[in-house]
């Protein structure tokens, strides 16, 4: 089974119209991004890329794969931007303790609800 680095790899060797490169941006050495490409290829029994000393180019086997790696991508991405903007957002319960009067004049004013639908207030 393809591993999501490798996917990358392939990903962003085909934006970037190079394996060194590619494998720069993802903090590996040109000789390990062969490596991973070729071992990729390996596991699903198809040549993916035709390389040249200057140019790398999608087999038709390879255009498959590379579009629906493309969505996977981009589904995993947005699962994770999901998981890390549900630990940021504002929620719970917040306990405020004022006199009435300025509970009654500040504080409606102060609190935009369309902000921090998540947030409960109590005011005391």
């Amino acid at each position: 089974m393809a591993e999501i680095e490798d996917m990358r790899l392939l990903v962003r060797a085909i934006a970037t119209g190079s394996l060194s490169a590619a494998g720069r941006e993802l903090g590996v050495s040109p000789a390990v991004a062969s490596k991973r490409l070729t071992r990729l290829e390996k596991d699903l029994g198809a040549r993916l890329v035709q390389r040249s000393s200057r140019h790398l180019h999608l087999t038709e086997e390879g255009a498959i794969y590379h579009e629906r790696c493309i969505a996977i991508l981009a589904e995993i991405d947005e699962a994770e931007r999901a998981v890390v903007a549900s630990r940021t957002q504002i929620a719970g319960t917040l306990h405020v303790s004022a006199p009435v009067d300025l509970g009654r004049q500040w504080w409606p004013r102060q609190r935009p609800r369309s902000l921090y639908s998540t947030l409960n207030c109590n005011c005391e």
